[in-house]
């Protein structure tokens, strides 16, 4: 733990000087702290921040009473929080967000190949909680918990993906059935449970995961799995013995061409299985300096999903 000021918000709000746990304020305190954390380096205006903890019909007293805030954090934050022309701002430098270093190891499994299932674990493992768990979130920090949730959720899947490229499988079983019961029509989601359930030897579970995400969008939207899904689907189906076997074992020129009957009467081509690089994660969120390139609003990964876009900086996502 590096010494100075440390704030969670992976969980519930924690402030921690030197060290120490330091007890935080009122239930409006609190709300204004994580403002301040999740979009520490930037000026706030007063009325911005009215906007943040009132809403768009604060009280009269708002003003006033947003002084009394102010005044007594800054009491308890000992000089980091700074008065500027612009308003009110936390001096980024002098403090440390476990948000970041989350972002830190997940950009570190992106471009370093080592070892990204055990960095993106310990990413994840940062997580105390629900992020800001105990704080009234209202304005900008309920979008912002939204996209945080969103990211969880895909930097998980890539911790997945990285296990399943190593030859991981039966292990996974039981993690990727509580997130497909929770994101029912997530592909990702869907492929990985079904090479999973096929690694352990479990066929016909995995043909009707894909029956059940079948039935879910159809239901929903009215699609169908992607074409990768289904190239997956059929492979399992024809029994194909490369999604048996580790991916790794399949990759370099001594691999053998596996060709199913259904491939050589024309079905969908069989996916490419083999360990590819993580997909472009989503690094930097709120705090980054102002002006840097931190959006990643594209982000593509080998089963199509979109990462969100949390820099507070980005003006194709600016607050609405």
């Amino acid at each position: 733990m590096n010494r100075g000021a440390w704030f969670g918000i992976l969980g519930p709000l924690e402030y921690r000087r030197d060290g120490q746990v330091v007890n935080l304020p009122s239930a409006r305190q609190r709300s204004l702290l994580a403002v301040l954390v999740v979009h520490a380096g930037e000026p706030l205006s007063r009325d911005r921040l009215i906007e943040e903890l009132w809403g768009e019909q604060p009280p009269s007293s708002a003003v006033s009473a947003l002084h009394v805030h102010i005044s007594k954090l800054r009491q308890l934050l000992d000089g980091l929080l700074v008065r500027v022309p612009a308003g009110y701002v936390l001096a980024r430098d002098a403090i440390e967000v476990d948000l970041w270093q989350f972002d830190a190891l997940v950009e570190r499994a992106h471009t370093d190949p080592g070892a990204p299932a055990d960095v993106l674990r310990e990413a994840l493992a940062l997580f105390r909680g629900e992020p800001l768990c105990d704080v009234g979130c209202e304005g900008s920090l309920a979008r912002w918990r939204r996209l945080l949730q969103d990211r969880r959720l895909q930097v998980a899947l890539s911790r997945v993906d990285a296990e399943l490229a190593a030859g991981g499988g039966p292990d996974l079983v039981a993690e990727l059935e509580r997130l497909a019961g929770e994101h029912p029509m997530e592909e990702r989601v869907a492929g990985q449970l079904m090479l999973a359930l096929y690694r352990a030897g479990r066929q016909a579970d995995a043909l009707a995961a894909y029956q059940r995400l079948h039935a879910h969008l159809d239901s929903e939207v009215g699609l169908e799995p992607g074409a990768e899904l289904r190239a997956l689907q059929m492979a399992i189906l024809n029994q194909d013995r490369a999604q048996r076997v580790a991916a790794t074992d399949l990759r370099g020129p001594a691999a053998p061409e596996l060709v199913t009957p259904s491939a050589a009467a024309g079905a969908p081509p069989e996916p490419d299985l083999a360990p590819r690089p993580l997909p472009q994660l989503a690094t930097p969120t709120f705090g980054r300096v102002p002006g840097a390139s931190s959006c990643w609003c594209s982000t593509t990964s080998s089963m199509s999903w979109t990462a969100p876009c949390l820099s507070a900086t980005c003006t194709a996502h600016a607050r609405g």
